[in-house]
């Protein structure tokens, strides 16, 4: 609805998602499916066990999208990485369509380059950590950081926190 509830829910989605992957212990099977691909600390809670029961699958896994040159993984995007961010950028995009001052930068471009950001970023998690790291961990704090920096810089934060995408589509409406 409004840009602060966009920032609550990614927040707290985010704050879940490491949650589930840092806090919670590891089902017994997981140590099982890990040590068939020989990455031991790959699953070190139930959602990294979910994750690599996926990744080694030969079937097709909804939900997940992997990266595999020749015959190496080389990276996973659940579907949770792709649709939660997509809260902030559709919100952001709204706002830019309906902005009078057309020579400020798009907070929708903007947002998408700072996804770009954080999935390189998920490329060099592993060079961090060796368990792994949540997508949305590197991704959301990217999106959310370029879009409330740029927001600041050129003076819409205050216009973006109060902005209500309901309030636009009703004036726009034909009576």
């Amino acid at each position: 609805d409004k840009f602060p509830a966009i920032v609550a829910a990614l927040s707290l989605l985010t704050v879940y998602d490491a949650a589930s992957v840092f806090l919670l212990p590891a089902a017994n099977a997981a140590d099982t499916v890990v040590s068939i691909i020989d990455a031991p600390s790959s699953a070190s809670s139930a959602m990294g066990s979910v994750a690599v029961q996926k990744l080694v699958s030969n079937t097709f896994q909804p939900g997940l999208l992997v990266t595999k040159i020749g015959d190496r993984f080389a990276g996973a995007l659940g579907l949770g990485d792709a649709v939660f961010p997509s809260l902030l950028a559709v919100f952001v995009r709204r706002f830019d369509l309906q902005k009078e001052d057309r020579e400020k930068p798009s907070l929708f471009a903007i947002s998408m380059g700072g996804y770009i950001l954080g999935c390189f970023a998920c490329e060099f998690a592993p060079l961090i950590s060796t368990s792994g790291l949540p997508a949305l961990v590197l991704i959301v704090p990217s999106m959310l950081g370029s879009v409330l920096l740029t927001s600041i810089a050129t003076d819409e934060l205050e216009e973006l926190w109060k902005f209500d995408p309901k309030m636009e589509s009703e004036e726009q409406k034909p009576e």
